[in-house]
């Protein structure tokens, strides 16, 4: 074989590479490119309804829901961008599920978000491999879980 040959060969081989990792990249990322497009969508149609809410959150739990924050309410969408719920911001317990929180998951620095349960609004609160999830007005717990790390 001539050194033209081996020239050729791995040149074919460094692009059958290339193509390889590209395909890979895109049947990867491209699923996630599509569920962000679909989430920005969403919210760009609830913000035409709601043009006092300027941020989401996205909680996945039973169902996917999208919280919102206006001057006077939380509000809760669903996966279709129909108003589920709205809850005065007066009505939010946070230093009491603060407070319950440390009492439960044993955390110092945590983050509570709002999202839905089975049936109710809820507060949520995940670090470290442990979940918590409150019902936004009776603080009772919907769910709890605390996963171990496996060595």
């Amino acid at each position: 074989m001539n050194i033209r040959n081996k020239i050729l060969t791995g040149l074919m081989l460094v692009l059958f590479c290339f193509t390889l990792f590209v395909h890979i990249g895109l049947n990867i990322s491209g699923p996630s490119i599509k569920a962000r497009h679909d989430q920005l969508e969403l919210t760009g149609l609830i913000q035409e309804d709601n043009p006092l809410i300027d941020e989401f959150y996205r909680h996945s739990f039973k169902y996917i829901i999208y919280t919102g924050l206006d001057k006077d309410h939380y509000r809760w969408f669903n996966e279709e961008g129909k108003l589920i719920l709205s809850k005065s911001v007066a009505s939010a317990q946070f230093e009491k599920v603060r407070e319950l929180a440390r009492d439960v998951l044993h955390l110092v620095d945590f983050d509570i978000e709002l999202g839905y349960g089975y049936l109710n609004a809820v507060y949520v609160i995940e670090q470290d491999g442990k979940f918590l999830y409150l019902d936004y007005d009776t603080l009772e717990t919907v769910y709890y879980r605390e996963v171990k790390e496996s060595l």
